[in-house]
């Protein structure tokens, strides 16, 4: 084994273009297209319809998000495309790394090193200089180095195995819904459905002073819509915590559980549960169900609605949706007794998934640990 710094096996690339909407390149990711912890990036966006000048990537890249770092937000991506100023892009000297490359920046090791050299108050920010001297144990032999690369791989292979059935069962509860309830579309906006505002209370939330660290590092979970991904049901933990002093300061309500988190800006759509009282930033508005209606009715019902939830934003910098439009979003309310059949469905195949996540967790939690496990493999 020996010790590398990231400058001696991997480049930055900074390739600008100042008008994306007449380049060659069709696929945008943007911060909001990262999902933390995952080692490839599966979404991404429209760069035809981008207005500033943004950075290029070719296939084989690794991105990594400079911006709040403490959300470990590094992936490898598969095609060419551009992205923001907000990424760093990582290109490797040879294959033998290249493979590599992902695993090391999703490691516990790299991320503590990211959170520790950061730059900047409100929103630190990991500069390529600094990522550039990261050092990294690995074998000098390329014939192990590609070995090891292998074997993370085979690794990431068989979780995306375990992801392929938690897509399947995801399906067969839109097929249950659709069997119980028909198709809703939002777009309808039915006259016998009725306002969002009349059926569930409304939670905001804001970011108290990132600047006094007597807000922060305390006991009250705090959630951002950076930590919801495309699959998340219940929440019960979030990356940063409130003090009490920090809630305070900005009168910041605690959501009971069950509360339906909705993400109403950067981006609209994202949807959860939550599993355990929190708060939250400015990025939501959230929904605690009455009698009417039940959570996961509501959950499902906005999951598949992002389109049109998207269609009535509005903004100039970035889409948004206001607690004026969104309180006033129209929902089929059949009986509840239907509603708490298919909420115990739903969590029946929940548990399923349960298990199934658990396997997934143990295979990152080898890579995240990095150098120590990597010696054995």
């Amino acid at each position: 084994m020996r010790k590398y710094k990231i400058k001696e096996i991997a480049q930055e690339i900074s390739i600008r273009i100042d008008d994306p909407k007449h380049s060659d390149y069709e696929k945008f990711v943007g911060l909001e297209h990262y999902d933390s912890g995952k080692v490839m990036i599966s979404r991404f966006g429209d760069a035809s319809k981008l207005d500033s000048s943004v950075k290029t990537f070719k296939k084989g890249d690794v991105l990594i998000a400079r911006r709040n770092v403490y959300l470990k937000r590094a992936s490898l991506v598969d095609f060419d495309g551009v992205t923001s100023g907000d990424s760093i892009v990582i290109r490797a000297n040879d294959d033998s790394f290249r493979g590599l490359l992902p695993f090391i920046f999703n490691t516990d090791a790299f991320w503590n090193y990211a959170t520790q050299y950061a730059d900047g108050s409100m929103s630190k920010r990991l500069s390529p200089q600094k990522l550039l001297e990261f050092e990294v144990n690995l074998p000098e032999n390329e014939d192990e180095r590609t070995k090891l690369s292998k074997n993370l791989w085979n690794m990431y292979e068989t979780m995306s195995s375990y992801e392929k059935v938690i897509q399947l069962s995801d399906n067969l509860v839109k097929s249950q819904f659709i069997e119980m309830f028909g198709t809703i579309d939002l777009n309808e906006q039915r006259d016998e459905w009725i306002e969002l505002e009349k059926l569930t209370k409304i939670y905001t939330g804001t970011t108290p002073s990132s600047t006094d660290d007597s807000n922060w590092n305390g006991d009250i979970l705090w959630i951002t819509p950076a930590e919801i991904k495309n699959d998340s049901f219940y929440i019960y933990d979030t990356v940063r915590k409130l003090t009490e002093k920090g809630r305070k300061s900005k009168a910041l309500e605690i959501m009971p559980v069950n509360t339906v988190l909705l993400s109403t800006r950067a981006p609209i759509g994202k949807v959860a549960i939550v599993g355990a009282p929190m708060a939250c930033n400015q990025g939501f508005k959230n929904f605690a169900c009455g009698e009417q209606l039940n959570h996961v009715f509501l959950y499902t019902i906005l999951k598949a609605n992002t389109e049109y939830l998207n269609s009535i934003g509005s903004g100039t910098t970035f889409l948004e949706l206001p607690k004026a439009k969104i309180s006033k979003v129209k929902v089929p309310v059949p009986n509840i007794e239907m509603q708490n059949d298919f909420e115990k469905f739903v969590q029946q195949v929940d548990k399923s998934k349960f298990y199934i996540e658990k396997l997934i967790q143990m295979q990152i939690a080898i890579w995240q640990k990095g150098g120590k496990i990597y010696a054995n493999i």
